[in-house]
């Protein structure tokens, strides 16, 4: 779970630098990072449900790391959704933004 994580924030990074053109690094770099983010989710629900219990409230950290995680790979999905349109973009970066909170919360 640490590693896919870890590993779609450094895919993540490499989107972010890549050029930005069709069928080039950029689109298999985000399409690999929200393949990872998907996993990571899967695996962190399957491995630490028990951790996740919403009378903890928002402010818990295991909750905002689950809440965060789960918003930053939909917002993923959507950007690989709505590429190459031009509108893609704020999506993949809160899908970053959010991933890398998520992890800096629980480290």
């Amino acid at each position: 779970h640490q590693y896919l994580g870890l590993g779609a924030l450094a895919l993540v990074a490499l989107a972010a630098v890549s050029p930005k053109e069709e069928d080039s690094a950029h689109e298999y770099f985000a399409v690999s990072a929200t393949a990872l983010a998907a996993a990571a989710a899967t695996t962190g629900l399957i491995y630490h449900w028990e951790d996740f219990d919403f009378s903890d409230g928002f402010t818990d950290p295991d909750n905002l790391h689950v809440l965060l995680g789960a918003l930053g790979t939909l917002a993923m999905v959507a950007a690989i959704s709505e590429a190459p349109e031009a509108g893609h973009a704020g999506p993949g970066i809160l899908g970053g933004v959010a991933m890398g909170v998520a992890v800096k919360i629980t480290w």
